[in-house]
């Protein structure tokens, strides 16, 4: 997606097919806290407040 990171991209990926903080984690081998911190920024920057929203703007980008 167009101005998020690498990292942000990858964790947005994670986050719209359902993967909790926690487990992008794991998975990433990241902190919990550094998954927040990249969600937060990817929130910032798509201008919206939680997942929910953020998936839908990535759902309405692919099919626009």
């Amino acid at each position: 997606m167009k101005n998020l990171t690498k990292r942000e991209n990858q964790i947005m990926e994670l986050i719209s097919i359902g993967f909790s903080n926690k487990q992008i984690a794991q998975k990433l081998e990241l902190s919990r806290h550094t998954v927040a911190a990249h969600a937060g920024n990817i929130y910032r920057k798509l201008q919206v407040q939680n997942r929910a929203h953020a998936v839908n703007i990535l759902f309405l980008k692919a099919i626009s």
